[in-house]
């Protein structure tokens, strides 16, 4: 069983799932097409979009802290996010995030 660093809210979905408002807007504007943010598909070691019970992810509080800014990780808080660490299986491991089933 491996551990798993997300950012998620309550009812466990990610800052990428669908959220609405002016923060979110502009931080997923920001992440959009970017290299060191890419989406699964993109990012090397991937190379495919997750499977329905796959969610994406972290190996460690190093990667997701160059994933997210110190100011984007103070914005989440404020929203309801928290840094989760989830047990679950690591299914591919890119150069930037995991995709992972959660336990």
């Amino acid at each position: 069983m491996d551990t798993v660093f997300r950012i998620q809210d309550a009812k466990g979905e990610g800052p990428y799932q669908g959220q609405e408002g002016e923060f979110l807007e502009n931080m997923n504007n920001n992440h959009s097409g970017c290299s060191i943010h890419p989406i699964p598909y993109c990012d090397k070691g991937i190379g495919r979009s997750p499977e329905l019970e796959e969610r994406c992810g972290f190996r460690n509080m190093e990667q997701l802290k160059s994933w997210f800014t110190d100011h984007e990780l103070e914005g989440l808080s404020k929203l309801g996010f928290v840094i989760a660490q989830i047990k679950g299986e690591i299914t591919v491991v890119g150069q930037h995030q995991v995709l992972f089933i959660p336990a």
